[in-house]
């Protein structure tokens, strides 16, 4: 009986030790990346649900929330013809306030990926069309394949969000003195790469969204649904995105 009972009294011990380490491990995480924390736990903040998995500003106008709800389901249907369907389900902060956006992003626009699931962060320049499918693509790439080469990543949300695709042969020429200086997008491969890649990072958007664009007239919506399958079945990213082009 004794015996048991230092048992027990061995596991509360245990358990509180587990539970002050996971508290001090939470607490340092939200020191270390408190935007992302702040997003994670946005359903306990004074932020408003207006839809499942979508919070606004609690002061947010109601004609400007039906006006968000509707450009959603734009956007979703943007991305919805890309990729046949909608699988991610992202939770989406969108702020009409700068302050607000502060609490979860840097910028202006922001797709995480965490241990909450996506979440997508969007602040007063980003509450459009453009910018949500364009995050939306984001979310659905990442949901379907996983991380991919961050000049691929941007490419496609560039190429659905529609933002340069009028001007971009011109654009391109420009950047590429016709095609004879090809950018080299093996050094694009990360975000980070990818954001000092060049001087003026919308040059760096443009030719990822050139490039995939490109690549995607080229095999059409039925070469690019073998493409995502050849990646979800664990094949290399370049091998089968050159195997298309």
């Amino acid at each position: 009986m004794l015996y048991k009972l230092g048992n027990i009294k061995l596991c509360y011990k245990i358990i509180a030790i587990l539970g002050v380490l996971l508290c001090i491990a939470t607490a340092g995480y939200a020191a270390a990346a408190p935007q992302l924390t702040n997003s994670m736990l946005v359903r306990w903040s004074d932020m408003k649900q207006i839809a499942p998995d979508i919070y606004v500003d609690p002061h947010m106008s109601t004609k400007k929330q039906g006006i968000l709800l509707r450009d959603i389901h734009t956007a979703r249907e943007r991305v919805s013809r890309l990729f046949g369907s909608i699988e991610a389900e992202p939770v989406l902060i969108l702020s009409d306030s700068i302050d607000t956006l502060r609490r979860y992003t840097s910028g202006s626009a922001q797709t995480y990926s965490s241990a909450a699931g996506i979440i997508i962060v969007l602040g007063p320049d980003g509450l459009n069309v453009p910018i949500i499918s364009h995050e939306l693509t984001h979310a659905e790439l990442y949901h379907r394949v996983g991380k991919v080469p961050a000049w691929f990543d941007e490419g496609l949300a560039m190429m659905v969000d529609g933002r340069y695709t009028e001007k971009l042969e011109s654009n391109w020429n420009q950047m590429t003195n016709n095609g004879k200086n090809q950018p080299d997008f093996s050094a694009m491969d990360t975000h980070r790469q990818f954001e000092t890649a060049n001087k003026d990072i919308i040059s760096t958007y443009m030719l990822s969204c050139y490039e995939v664009t490109r690549w995607y007239k080229r095999i059409g919506n039925h070469g690019f649904q073998d493409f995502l399958k050849e990646i979800e079945n664990g094949s290399p990213f370049i091998p089968a995105y050159n195997k298309k082009r």
